[in-house]
């Protein structure tokens, strides 16, 4: 009985441990949040300052299927990108600070041309090429920002 309370106890503060981190699995590495469109869920990096952003998702060779990065901007602007580095293919989703997809578009590994925002956007998800046109999602589309991505200070 004393052996299944002490399990019981760690089971729970195991589960507190990573509910409190803010990344999904509890780890020691990037702080990861749930992108909530529709019944779909896409887990992503949280990239808010300039050295995360400029880093993005440079020199992975692979990324799982369901998840991506979100760059974190503090207004409203029009968003620049580049493939520099960069070894898989993407899509990328640029959003208002409402949370609303204002464009998709794709980007090509390792291309070094300069592709911007059609609109405005505070947020740019990256995710796997075809991830959102495989799911139905486009341009209108509302994205569930989490706290952890809502809260977040952006460096300029």
């Amino acid at each position: 009985m004393r052996l299944r309370h002490c399990i019981l106890a760690f089971v729970c503060l195991l589960q507190c441990c990573m509910a409190g981190s803010g990344a999904r699995n509890g780890g020691s590495g990037p702080d990861m949040a749930a992108l909530r469109i529709g019944d779909r869920v896409l887990w992503v990096e949280i990239a808010a300052t300039e050295a995360d952003r400029s880093r993005g998702l440079m020199n992975r060779k692979a990324m799982p299927e369901n998840e991506g990065m979100i760059f974190v901007y503090r207004s409203e602007r029009t968003l620049s990108f580049w493939m520099k580095n960069t070894l898989i293919d993407l899509d990328i989703a640029f959003l208002d600070s409402e949370g609303r997809i204002v464009d998709v578009q794709t980007m090509k590994r390792l291309d070094e041309t300069v592709i911007y925002s059609r609109k405005p956007a505070k947020y740019a998800v990256e995710a796997n090429m075809g991830w959102f046109r495989e799911r139905g999602i486009g341009v209108g589309a509302v994205v569930n920002l989490p706290p952890q991505v809502t809260r977040t200070v952006a460096e300029d």
